[in-house]
């Protein structure tokens, strides 16, 4: 599946919150004429992508829950409110992966991709974000033609981002094994440093996942 101009626009956009200090070469620098909101970006003519805060919905040890941030932040509230998690009993078999699944998987990419300018995260901190989502299973919900961060650990974050005109509600244990993909298929092992990736998967209902660096 090849990037349409519409992805291309959101590849600008995400490029505002980059970090420097990679071990790694950088790649085109990020462009200026970007704002977050309501955005557009001057250079591709067309109105881009929002960057909306992720909502979490689902059951947390028998409690129904829905809550909007991080889900690092919304994993210690709930353990705040209801007590450590009981793992099991808050992961349905609608959470889990299966073969019908990866079927939807279209294409991925590794970094560079096009002119944008994200950077590597760390395969650790990425690995334990997706270890989250799993466990802590539900669904996240994304409006249309939007972005929200999921998870941001050691500027290392993970972006739901939406090209669909209406919301969707994927399953976070799904979502978890597109970003378990990029470690996969993206990782960079440089000298004298931690295991690094980031690359961006699509899937076939117009959505898609992408893991870089990011100012947590």
């Amino acid at each position: 599946m090849q990037l349409t101009n519409m992805t291309k626009s959101l590849a600008l956009l995400l490029t505002s919150t980059i970090v420097t200090g990679s071990v790694l070469p950088r790649a085109a620098a990020p462009i200026d004429d970007v704002r977050i909101g309501a955005v557009r970006i001057i250079t591709a003519g067309i109105d881009g992508y929002e960057l909306v805060t992720a909502s979490f919905s689902g059951t947390y040890n028998g409690h129904a829950y829905t809550l909007s941030g991080d889900i690092d932040v919304i994993s210690a509230q709930l353990e705040t409110l209801y007590g450590p998690s009981t793992a099991d009993g808050n992961v349905t078999r609608s959470d889990s992966v299966l073969s019908r699944d990866t079927d939807a998987k279209s294409s991925l990419q590794c970094i560079p991709i096009g002119d944008q300018g994200w950077q590597y995260a760390k395969t650790a901190a990425i690995a334990t974000s997706a270890a989250t989502l799993k466990r802590q299973g539900g669904s996240t919900h994304v409006n249309g033609h939007s972005c929200a961060r999921l998870s941001c650990q050691s500027t290392s974050a993970i972006y739901l981002c939406n090209d669909n005109n209406g919301g969707i509600d994927p399953q976070l244990g799904y979502i978890a094994s597109y970003a378990q993909d990029i470690i996969s298929r993206c990782s960079v092992y440089p000298p004298f440093s931690v295991v690094l990736a980031a690359g961006q998967e699509f899937d076939t209902d117009h959505y898609n996942v992408i893991v870089r660096e990011d100012a947590c």
